[in-house]
């Protein structure tokens, strides 16, 4: 990954929102992480996911993170709200000038605009801080709160394509969506 960022903004992030703080994992989420991340309701809508998610796989993603953030090939972040992990947020750069963006949120957080705001603020931090020309998502058909999270801050589908989910054991419909830096769209709260 050739793209030059500033090491010490991306291998301890901190982003601030009107409700939320974007940061590093850390070891005490990890249990929190676990049940959360590992819920039914979460793994049914991503696409990349086992169910039921292994014990103590939580614990072992985030051991990863240093060596992924000092590689360039991952920075996940932790969303936190009143000092709880309540889900994740992360961007994973690739050759192209673009980043892959990646989310998932607790049920208990579900349809209070948390997401919305985390995306926002990592989409504005990616696009002003960094040359990449796209952002990237992609979400199951059937995830119609990913499906306006996405569309209400810019993203354009792009295609589709048909994948299989190993947390539902079948064939799924995926969309891929992008916003480019051209057609971003400021929601930021």
């Amino acid at each position: 990954f050739a793209y030059p960022i500033h090491r010490n903004v991306m291998l301890e992030p901190r982003i601030v929102t009107k409700r939320l703080i974007l940061r590093s994992f850390r070891p005490e989420d990890a249990s929190r992480g676990q049940l959360l991340y590992g819920d039914w309701e979460v793994l049914r809508m991503l696409l990349d996911e086992p169910y039921p998610y292994p014990e103590g796989a939580f614990a072992r993603w985030i051991a990863q993170h240093q060596e992924m953030r000092a590689n360039r090939t991952h920075y996940p972040l932790a969303i936190e709200h009143d000092s709880l992990c309540i889900g994740y947020v992360g961007v994973r750069p690739k050759q192209d000038q673009s980043c892959v963006i990646g989310y998932w949120l607790g049920v208990p957080y579900w349809r209070r605009g948390f997401m919305s705001e985390a995306v926002s603020a990592v989409a504005e931090f990616v696009f002003d801080s960094f040359p990449f020309n796209r952002l990237v998502a992609r979400h199951r058909a059937d995830n119609y709160g990913s499906e306006r999270i996405l569309a209400n801050l810019g993203f354009k589908e792009v295609r589709r394509e048909t994948v299989f989910s190993p947390s539902c054991k079948v064939e799924c419909i995926a969309i891929l969506r992008e916003l480019t830096r051209e057609t971003r769209t400021t929601g930021r709260s």
